[in-house]
């Protein structure tokens, strides 16, 4: 046991480790270096009044096509249209996102999730298609029951705002949106500049 078994458990261990490391340092670089959000080709300043776009939860990172500026304070309402669900598990409507409960593949990928610190499913924001300006939407008020999400930003960069939940990604190309296969749902997204 002491020889053989404690050994090839800790090997097997640290190899998971830098298999988890490299995945979330390659998705980081092709994140920042634009390879994950890809613009839109006609994106517009936020004005006092923007139309809704439609956001899916299986994308990867969705474009909105509404541009921020620096330095300048944001409402962004996030309102679910069909039901959030990561596979089976239902998103609470008022969209904060949730915990794992029991030990499933969610909870051995937990090391892989987009924002370590956040629930899965909770609503991410990006400013533009390369670096790594992102933010986790906070509910600035709600009431018990409420639906959907209000939450407001300073934008530490200028550029196009993208949205996305939070869930596992893998760093390879071809498997970097595997376990957003399974989301289901949608919600429209509108971006408000503040006086």
């Amino acid at each position: 046991m002491k020889r053989k078994v404690v050994p090839t458990c800790f090997a097997i261990l640290l190899v998971a480790a830098a298999l988890v490391g490299l995945s979330r340092a390659g998705f980081a670089v092709a994140a920042s270096l634009g390879f994950v959000c890809a613009g839109s080709p006609s994106a517009t300043a936020v004005g006092n009044a923007t139309p809704e776009i439609t956001f899916q939860t299986d994308a990867l990172c969705a474009a909105t096509g509404f541009t921020v500026e620096r330095n300048v304070r944001y409402r962004v309402r996030i309102q679910p249209v069909k039901a959030w669900k990561d596979n089976t598990i239902e998103v609470p409507d008022d969209l904060t996102g949730f915990e794992a409960k029991t030990l499933s593949l969610m909870s051995l990928s937990l090391p892989l999730r987009r924002a370590l610190s956040e629930p899965w499913f909770k609503p991410l924001a990006r400013i533009g298609s390369t670096g790594n300006d992102t933010y986790a939407l906070q509910p600035v008020s709600q009431g018990a029951g409420s639906k959907g999400l209000v939450s407001e930003l300073t934008a530490r960069t200028s550029g196009e705002l993208f949205v996305y939940v939070n869930d596992s990604v893998i760093g390879l190309p071809w498997l970097a949106g595997y376990f957003y296969a399974n989301n289901k749902g949608t919600a429209t997204v509108a971006v408000e500049r503040m006086p």
